[in-house]
């Protein structure tokens, strides 16, 4: 916004929030408290966020932003930063936004938005003061100071890690020029009621010097930043130049009076050259272009006399302008900053000027994190001593039963004339799995998921040739010296190497899943065995066996009701797991460490931290001291059945060497069991293989996110720099 011959900062601009419903439900969902005991706090903060989409610039708009600002950053640091959803317009459309905000779930995004806008109302309030008075002016000096203060606290420590990541106009070279600019602004100010009071030339000359200076780096650090429209940048030329002249013309006017007519006339020729520089410069600004027409008219006149009166009476030397020192500066404006925006909590706690401290009973967002990692150590220590170990223990009983095939042996020698009912149970099991028709559709959807990993592995690729491509295209085009960019292949490496990886984990894959294809097509005859009952009749050799001995068939019944012993053991051992699972979902610890961090805050002992609240844990754990009891109760007892089972084991394969068994039947028996454990084991090996691929896919997708974002960023920084050197062509090819 330009006022007259001065520029304001425009005011950024917001989509409306509602932090009555967003809060209440941060509140309620993520701190388990009820957000009735807010409800006042509430209606407080959201209609004190209202003011940011306000467009009328007055104190008391102003001072309900500063409230708004210092109550949003204490209450941040009790939520979790990205709670809430802010969406913010750019000043300056330069992020391919396209007139649409940039949304962050962000705190911060939040408080940088609300600081500037803070800025560019403090910008617009300094131009509507009367500056035809002396109390307007200064007025308009202080308020100028308060806008530049507002920018710099945006480029320093608590907000600059953070600004890369956002719009342009919240980013640290924009925030600098518009610090300069306010600068500028409230000096310019200051050197017009110099003028206005009459001062002394010299010390007029000073001020107008530094105002040149502001200017001259606000110039230039617009165009480092590569958002700001060319007008600005002209505006701020063609400030700096105008006063630079006016600086010259006042010493002159003060070497006059002191009759060194020599050095005047070359502060003069100076200041004529300088004025001739601005007036080259477009500029749509009359009033701006007004003064300076006017500065350039008196420069001239006085120049005129000056050599002629140097030429007919005075017939002094004129010295080379370069020999001559540098005019003289004075600076009276700084950046000027509130305790409250710089310190937000200690203000609060301080003072009233801003309202009382909202929310002062919500517990921290750490305690309810801590909280959450008190839960996670309770699950933790219950699968390392509950589930694990019931896991690991039931896994070893699973092998050794595998390894022994009791039934099934048992079975054999038993019913010799039947198929086995273990054979049965396999026919049964791969039936109702699917058969050699479900180990086809599982290898195609393997197949479908490897494709589209290799598709999007691909798509990736093409996505950053394209890029380097650009790249390239532009590197050229600029010249090596110029585009300063660092090749996107040296600085996207740490991505590539991941692009790579991914390649040869597919190589490895593909492997894997012709070794699975090859165990189908070798399981797939002996699948068929089991997909009717005559044929497996057919299948197995009949078996004529001798009676059997009643020692025999005793200790065959030993190692049945072993077997049904060690059958009730998983089932208790499930059941217990369940019992297990559903304690571990009720476990609620926050309520307990809300508890516990309210009691110890009474007690006063300064900053609560985790030890203090850790008997929590504690606590929950004794919940489980029956399973745990039951837990080495249920691995002792294992122990004992498997010793006996292994010893009744040996006694029974010394007898069955007695009996007379046929080969064949064994032998058929063997490849059919065989056949199903293979089947069992290939679906699992194809189910690693879906895991393997959904994995892969899961973290291809995070790597490409990486990629997109190194590419928007990369994209945004090329476009500024594309937009300095084309500046700079243009500045040039004006020249």
């Amino acid at each position: 916004m330009v006022g007259e011959n001065l520029l304001g900062v425009p005011l950024k601009r917001t989509d409306k929030v509602d932090l009555c419903k967003e809060l209440t439900s941060v509140i309620q969902n993520e701190f388990y408290q009820p957000p009735s005991n807010f409800t006042d706090d509430l209606q407080i903060i959201n209609e004190l966020r209202r003011y940011t989409e306000e467009e009328q610039t007055n104190l008391k708009t102003i001072t309900a932003l500063k409230s708004y600002y210092i109550q949003i950053s204490a209450l941040s640091q009790k939520l979790p930063q990205d709670s809430l959803q802010f969406a913010w317009y750019p000043i300056f459309d330069t992020d391919g936004l396209k007139g649409k905000p940039f949304v962050s779930r962000s705190f911060l995004y939040e408080r940088c938005c609300v600081l500037f806008l803070l800025g560019g109302m403090y910008s617009q309030l300094a131009l509507v003061q009367n500056r035809m008075t002396s109390d307007g002016l200064k007025k308009a000096g202080i308020y100028f100071q308060y806008a530049a203060g507002c920018f710099q606290v945006l480029t320093e420590d608590q907000f600059a890690p953070s600004l890369d990541a956002l719009p342009g106009d919240l980013r640290t070279d924009t925030l600098s020029a518009l610090t300069y600019l306010m600068l500028a602004s409230a000096q310019e100010i200051y050197w017009l009621k110099a003028v206005t009071d009459a001062l002394k030339d010299t010390v007029v000359a000073k001020l107008s010097m530094q105002t040149s200076s502001f200017y001259e780096s606000t110039a230039l650090v617009m165009r480092k930043a590569g958002v700001f429209p060319s007008e600005w940048i002209s505006f701020c030329r063609v400030k700096s130049l105008h006063f630079k002249a006016a600086t010259l013309n006042r010493l002159a006017t003060h070497l006059t009076s002191k009759e060194q007519y020599g050095e005047a006339l070359s502060r003069l020729r100076s200041s004529s050259r300088i004025a001739g520089e601005a007036l080259k410069i477009k500029i749509t600004n009359e009033q701006v272009l007004k003064d300076l027409t006017d500065l350039n008219k008196v420069v001239q006149e006085e120049l005129s006399k000056a050599e002629r009166e140097n030429d007919l009476i005075y017939l002094q030397d004129v010295p080379n302008e370069k020999s001559l020192p540098e005019p003289a500066k004075a600076n009276l404006v700084k950046p000027l900053v509130s305790s409250g925006i710089i310190h937000p909590v200690k203000a609060l706690s301080e003072s009233a000027e801003y309202g009382k401290p909202l929310f002062k009973s919500l517990i921290p967002y750490f305690v309810v994190e801590m909280a959450a990692g008190f839960k996670e150590k309770c699950i933790t220590y219950i699968n390392s001593n509950v589930k694990g170990p019931l896991s690991v223990a039931t896994k070893q009983l699973d092998d050794i039963m595998e390894s022994l095939n009791i039934e099934y042996s048992i079975e054999v020698i038993m019913k010799p004339q039947r198929v086995p009912e273990t054979i049965m149970k396999y026919r049964e099991n791969i039936t109702d799995m699917g058969g050699a028709s479900r180990l086809d559709e599982m290898l195609s959807q393997l197949n479908s998921l490897k494709l589209r990993c290799h598709t999007e592995l691909d798509s990736n690729w093409r996505k950053f040739n394209e890029a380097n491509e650009e790249d390239k295209s532009l590197r050229v085009m600029y010249g090596e010296k110029r585009w300063t960019l660092q090749p996107l292949k040296e600085e996207a490496n740490d991505i590539l190497s991941g692009f790579k990886q991914f390649e040869q984990y597919l190589r490895e894959s593909t492997k894997g899943d012709e070794t699975i294809e090859q165990q189908v097509e070798e399981l797939r005859p002996f699948l068929g065995v089991y997909t009717d009952e005559d044929a497996l009749r057919q299948f197995i050799p009949a078996e004529k066996v001798l009676d059997l001995n009643p020692q025999f068939c005793e200790l065959v019944m030993k190692m049945k009701n072993i077997l049904k012993e060690i059958d009730t053991l998983k089932t208790e051992r499930f059941k217990l797991l369940e019992n297990v699972e559903t304690k571990l979902d009720h476990v609620s610890v926050l309520p307990d460490v809300i508890k516990k961090y309210n009691e110890v805050q009474k007690q006063g002992e300064g900053d609560v931290n985790a030890e203090q609240l850790s008997p929590v844990v504690e606590m929950e754990i004794t919940k489980f001291k029956d399973d745990l009891l039951a837990v080495r109760n249920s691995i002792q007892r294992q122990h004992q059945l498997l010793n006996e089972l292994q010893k009744r084991n040996i006694e029974y394969m010394e007898q069955k060497r007695r009996l007379r068994v046929s080969p064949e039947r064994e032998q058929a028996l063997d490849v059919l069991s065989k056949t199903y454990h293979g089947f069992c084991e290939v679906i699992g090996n194809i189910k690693q293989g879906y895991e393997f691929y959904n994995d892969f896919s899961t973290r291809l997708g995070l790597k490409h996110e990486e990629l997109e974002q190194h590419l928007e960023e990369r994209y945004t920084a090329m476009k500024q720099l594309q937009r300095a050197l084309d500046e700079q062509d243009r500045q040039f090819g004006g020249m």
